[in-house]
């Protein structure tokens, strides 16, 4: 996690899910936002420079190399180029387990498509570090195939970029995929540290060993050495003076290597909990030391004595020194908190709530729902944490952090919210989750919004909910139900009002389980609801339809039809009901069914074979289409009703038949999309996710002709009164004077007869004046934050009034 942070005397640089947010020092307010590419940002780095300039340094999960100059603390992009990856060439024991992961995971897809998506798949970043030799600027890349090292910038006084674009050379490949490694390089030495989470060894490289590889004739690397140690790996830090390495443990041990190739080292176990931040100072001269218990430590490695800082702030995830002031630290605590500690008083003298970071991992799953009154994307999957993001400015907007709450376990598991729902309009929330490589059992979770928190609070838990794990959850919105589906039984659970039982006023009642059905086969992978909450579609490889209006205790589900398909022997695997509930469509792995629900509809479906590619993904798109995300990256949108017209702009869409091929889009995505939802009804863009690089908006073409594009929000502010940092409102911006009139010019009218005493008594039209005035910067300053979702102006009023009192 320590990549995802940079800081210096002028800037604090923070790496967000796609984006790099920059603070001020000194009080941690976010006053610039830099959106990338829309990948995912696995490491940022900065260079401090004469003259109180600086450069940011910053690599997302393809590759990018972006880079920024800060002066006066603001940025401005420099240079932007895509770093040349080669393949990595395994023993034959690693093609073998390549072989079988792609065998298993892509067992549809045929076998060019499996080695070229596993190809893909082990170019993406995981993490990316820098360090300088002779002047010149190196990045150490690690994916989940590879260990890559790259030249960015050549050999002179000033850091110029490299001549062509950047290729890196192969550290190592790896025998097997690592999922989740630690990655840390020596700042000044280029030694390269790499681990598996939670193994019990680690292996390392020096850079003049690799020396000869960046050279013309670029010979191969000598293989990484390994080091076995006496605890299961949580964290690693490199000296960036010498090759002394420190390995924080899961149980929290703290093991100090003074140098590498060294048999004994320093062991001490301070910490109970797992060692998750580590940092060596900027002159090599201590070891800063972070786990649960909120303590900071400083180690001397002269004398091996420590001191405490006690942060307070919650648990320490990462530390950062500031790279020109050793005696500063930033410290990332808790869920979403940013502290700056100073040695030199050895207490923090500044903190910030609210600060999302990168994630550990991408998002696997997305959900489109109304949050707050306006459209939103919920993305699932991310370790520990559930976003909420604006679908414009793809921004977080709200988390919901899960705490493991499990300290006594040596190696706690990786949360990931498979599911989630949202009933009562937001207010409420059920998401279901498992854990990996574990014995643990998967829990249900219903949260409520606490308004005194601001945020939901967990109300109930459910463990176990099935026998077996729980493959698809639905939510019926209009009866406030939520069904879940497993292999071996289909699920009702309601909400009942809290009520006391007895005189001591136990409450009893929250969400139970209202209804059980066994499904009808053991091979069931998919579910939906229909638009009114009364039918409920479970597929194995047939699509049965029940009634789920009135369900009850102990009482089967009516089953009221069953419909069949004769054209693969594969599980359907994703379900689409139609807007009317008249027609519903299912895909299996090369074909999309479409069966009409009218009575005289014949029961054997519409047939639409896509291709040798296989469908990853399905989502209504329009009114009367569909569209599928296929393995090879492209879209196809079918009809899949035969109601009035709709938005497309061909126009004869009611005379195409069930199944018709309205448009095909080849090439939307650089990876196969595993999760597409529609933004809005009749539009052309489309969320999706795919496993590399997570969340992102697709710009669908009007035409067939097109291709489809990554949807880029710019904002509507005016880029020259942005761009020299003031805060006022730009002249041109005539909709923030609009919202400012509309909301603030009568306010007086608002006010009772005291209320306007007091307002004459303070200057009569000079306080109007200074007032509005005030109001301007205000309403500049909230809404000139490139990330920034306008809520209803209600609550702008609101925060507006509170201030003034």
């Amino acid at each position: 996690m320590q990549q995802c942070f940079a800081a210096c005397s002028q800037v604090v640089c923070v790496a967000e899910d796609t984006a790099v947010a920059f603070y001020a020092p000194k009080s941690l307010r976010k006053f610039r936002v830099e959106r990338l590419n829309g990948a995912r940002v696995c490491g940022v780095h900065l260079q401090v420079l004469s003259g109180g300039k600086a450069l940011l340094h910053v690599i997302d999960a393809e590759a990018t190399w972006f880079q920024f100059s800060v002066e006066g603390g603001a940025p401005s992009l420099v240079r932007t180029s895509s770093i040349r990856l080669p393949q990595p060439s395994p023993t034959s024991s690693a093609a073998d387990a390549a072989a079988e992961r792609a065998t298993a995971e892509c067992a549809s897809t045929s076998g060019a498509e499996a080695s070229a998506a596993t190809t893909a798949a082990s170019s993406v970043v995981v993490a990316a570090h820098f360090h300088v030799q002779a002047a010149r600027l190196y990045a150490v890349l690690l994916t989940k195939a590879a260990v890559y090292e790259a030249a960015l910038t050549s050999g002179t006084a000033a850091p110029t970029p490299a001549t062509g674009t950047p290729s890196a050379v192969v550290v190592h490949a790896f025998r097997t995929a690592v999922p989740h490694g630690c990655l840390c390089v020596g700042h000044l030495t280029g030694l390269i540290v790499v681990a598996a989470l939670h193994a019990r060894e680690f292996f390392y490289s020096l850079f003049t060993e690799r020396l000869s590889a960046h050279q013309p004739h670029r010979p191969p690397c000598p293989p990484l050495l390994p080091r076995i140690v006496g605890a299961q790996i949580q964290s690693v830090a490199c000296s960036p003076t010498d090759t002394s390495v420190a390995i924080g443990g899961s149980r929290g041990e703290l093991l100090i290597y003074v140098a590498v190739q060294e048999e004994h080292c320093f062991a001490d176990h301070w910490h109970h909990t797992p060692l998750t931040a580590l940092a060596f100072a900027v002159d090599g001269s201590a070891v800063y030391t972070g786990a649960r218990e909120g303590v900071l430590l400083v180690w001397d490695l002269v004398s091996y004595s420590h001191k405490k800082v006690k942060v307070q702030l919650g648990p320490l995830q990462a530390i950062t020194p500031f790279c020109d002031a050793g005696t500063q630290l930033l410290l990332s605590c808790g869920t979403s908190t940013l502290a700056v500690a100073d040695l030199l008083q050895m207490r923090t003298t500044a903190s910030a709530e609210g600060i999302e970071w990168a994630a550990e991992d991408v998002c696997t799953g997305l959900v489109v729902e109304q949050w707050r009154g306006s459209p939103a994307v919920i993305l699932s999957g991310m370790p520990n944490v559930l976003r909420i993001c604006d679908p414009y400015t793809q921004q977080s907007i709200y988390s919901l952090h899960v705490s493991s709450q499990m300290e006594t376990i040596p190696s706690p598991p990786r949360h990931g919210i498979r599911f989630v729902g949202v009933v009562n309009d937001g207010r409420s929330l059920v998401t279901y989750e498992a854990f990996a490589s574990t014995v643990l059992p998967p829990l249900l979770r219903f949260w409520e919004y606490d308004a005194v928190r601001k945020q939901h609070a967990e109300t109930q838990t459910v463990y176990s909910p099935h026998r077996s794990a729980v493959l698809a959850l639905e939510v019926d919105k209009r009866g406030r139900r939520v069904f879940t589906l497993s292999s071996e039984a289909m699920k009702c659970w309601v909400q009942t009002a809290l009520t006391a039982q007895d005189t001591y006023g136990t409450a009893a009642g929250g969400w139970h389980n209202h209804s059980t059905m066994a499904t009808p086969s053991q091979q069931v992978q998919a579910m939906a609801l229909s638009a009114d909450g009364s039918l409920c579609f479970v597929a194995d490889d047939c699509l049965h339809m029940f009634s789920v209006l009135a369900c009850k205790p102990g009482e089967r589900w009516p089953l009221l039809r069953m419909l069949p398909q004769y054209t693969e022997t594969q599980v359907l695997r994703h379900i689409v009901v139609a807007p009317d509930s008249r027609h519903v469509v299912a895909a299996g792995a090369r074909h999309v069914f479409v069966w009409a629900l009218d009575g005289r509809a014949a029961e054997e479906p519409t047939s639409v074979s896509v291709g040798d590619a296989s469908i990853t993904a399905l989502c209504a798109f329009t009114a009367t289409t569909v569209i599928a995300a296929l393995s090879d990256t492209s879209l196809v949108e079918l009809r899949c009703s035969c109601g009035g017209a709709d938005n497309d702009d061909d126009g004869d869409d009611g005379a195409r038949p069930l199944g018709a091929v309205v448009r095909r889009i080849a090439h939307a995505s650089r990876f196969p999309l595993r999760h597409i939802a529609p933004l809005h009804a009749g539009g052309q863009r489309l969320a999706a996710a795919d496993a590399v690089t997570g969340f992102k908006v697709l710009q669908l073409p009007s035409n067939t002709a097109g291709a489809a594009s990554v949807y880029e929000w710019r904002g509507t502010a005016d880029t020259d009164a942005a761009a020299d940092g003031a805060r006022a409102v730009a002249p041109g911006d005539g909709s923030a004077r609009l919202q400012l009139q509309s909301f603030f010019k009568e306010r007086s009218s608002l006010q009772d007869s005291q209320e306007e005493t007091m307002t004459a008594h303070h200057g009569g039209a000079l306080s109007t004046a200074q007032q509005s005035a005030q109001a301007d910067r205000w309403l500049a300053e909230v809404l000139g934050e490139p990330a920034y979702t306008v809520p209803p102006m209600s609550s702008l009023l609101a925060t507006y009034l509170e201030r003034q009192m």
